[in-house]
């Protein structure tokens, strides 16, 4: 874990929106971020989680805004549960019991 403007995030790590998501701009967007890696988690919106080896997520957010490809580029925030419902109906609910909640 690691800290950008005060949030908790994914160390080495940002989610970047692409304006185009090609074989050629995924593999040239890699190789400018050192060997970054790409997971695709929204292929219709264009969507990425890019990992570093070897850029923290403040150089990677200042590099990438300056990259024209990116639509958007966004720390991988954690977020924490800090509390559960104490409803004891909660799991009647329609879809909860399929959520595993």
């Amino acid at each position: 874990m690691a800290f950008y403007q005060g949030s908790q995030v994914i160390a080495d790590e940002v989610i970047v929106r692409l304006h185009n998501s090609d074989q050629q701009t995924l593999a040239r967007l890699a190789a400018q971020m050192g060997g970054a890696r790409l997971i695709p988690i929204g292929k219709s919106l264009g969507l990425h989680v890019l990992k570093s080896n070897s850029h923290t997520v403040a150089a990677l957010m200042s590099a990438l805004r300056a990259t024209s490809n990116i639509a958007s580029v966004h720390p991988n925030h954690v977020i924490l549960v800090t509390a559960i419902p104490n409803d004891t109906m909660t799991r009647q609910l329609g879809g909860i019991p399929m959520l595993n909640a």
